[in-house]
């Protein structure tokens, strides 16, 4: 009976080593189950827009909003312009309006492209959530230019089409 003792810390030893290993790999192939993936959803920023270091000239960061006007009838955007380098995410937009269907609610994400002295060029734009995919489709490169203080025109670069925006905060 002496060497019960170290043999049944062994044994508790063994065991405790088995399930901590059995439940580490319970968890490993729980988060990395094939197929359970979610789409992570990119949610707009609800803080005001970075003042700091980067590359998105200062007068361009904010909020900014517009209405477009179509045979669905009014359709509002709210774009968000932050700091962050090229490449990085420094746009996002929220577009709500009517369709045929009801309405909609999409919201896009686009990437800092270039800066070209008083305009700064936005990649593609992709969609992080939208309710209706015919109006929440992935957008064309486009560019912002300042207009004055408190308007910014966007600019598609693919169908020239414009539409500008007021500031509505800094």
């Amino acid at each position: 009976m002496a060497g019960a003792g170290p043999r049944r810390s062994l044994v508790l030893a063994a065991m405790a080593t088995v399930l901590i290993l059995a439940f580490g790999a319970l968890s490993y192939f729980a988060l990395d189950a094939p197929g359970d993936h979610a789409s992570p959803v990119v949610q707009p920023p609800t803080s005001s827009p970075v003042v700091g270091s980067g590359d998105v000239p200062e007068p361009f960061l904010g909020t900014w909003s517009a209405v477009v006007t179509n045979a669905d009838g009014e359709n509002s955007r709210r774009l968000t312009i932050r700091q962050g380098n090229i490449g990085a995410v420094v746009m996002t937009m929220t577009a709500d309006g009517s369709s045929v269907a009801g309405s909609y609610h999409c919201d896009f994400t686009a990437k800092l492209a270039a800066v070209r002295g008083q305009s700064i060029q936005l990649s593609a734009s992709t969609v992080a959530e939208g309710s209706d995919r015919s109006y929440c489709a992935p957008g064309d490169l486009t560019t912002l230019t300042l207009v004055g203080s408190d308007r910014l025109k966007r600019r598609n670069s693919t169908t020239g089409e414009t539409l500008t925006y007021r500031r509505l905060a800094p």
